[in-house]
Order: structure tokens, then C-alpha cells, then sequence
């Protein structure tokens, strides 16, 4: 988010920067939901929801600035693990 807020205003980024806070919110609901209440389907659910939206910010983020695009990779992956992980776990147990 840093290098598109440097090149243009908040106002043209009002769509990336509310997806941007929302996945921030996904992963804090994820954490909650994973290691505070122990709810591997719940939780599994989060990580899908957080998994589109990151695809959705690498998307929008695309149009503005390929760097800032790239840069979400990483995380669009560690999300893809984890969510392979906690699929795992609800499978293995019931």
C-alpha cells in the first residue's frame, strides 16, 4: 500500500485502501478464530474469504502499480499454506 499511497492520493485509492484494511481485518478474525476459540471450520472459512480478498487487492493493485502487485504474491501464497494446513486439520479432525 506504501508505494501506491507515495505515487497517488488517498481519494484515487479509496477502494484499494479500504480492501487493504479489510484484509487486515480477516487475518485478525482468523488468529481469533484459529488459536483463541479453536474453530478450525470457521477459521477455514476466514482464510478463503482473506485468500479472495488478496487476490481481488493484487488485481486492483495490477492497474495502479505492478510492484505493489508483486509484492502481494507472498502473502497470496502464505495464505494458500495456511489454508491447505487448516483444511488438514479439520479433515483430520472431526
Amino acid at each position: 500500500m506504501w508505494t501506491l499511497w507515495r505515487r497517488f492520493s488517498l481519494r484515487t485509492l479509496k477502494l484499494e485502501l479500504s480492501l487493504f484494511f479489510a484484509q487486515f481485518a480477516l487475518l485478525i478474525a482468523w488468529v481469533l478464530s484459529f488459536f483463541v476459540l479453536q474453530e478450525t471450520l470457521l477459521s477455514l472459512v476466514g482464510l478463503l474469504l482473506l485468500l479472495s480478498s488478496t487476490l481481488i487487492s493484487c488485481l486492483l493493485f495490477w492497474k495502479k502499480e505492478r510492484m505493489a502487485s508483486q509484492l502481494l504474491i507472498p502473502p497470496f501464497l502464505w495464505t494458500f499454506y495456511l489454508m491447505g494446513i487448516n483444511m488438514m486439520i479439520c479433515i483430520l479432525n472431526p
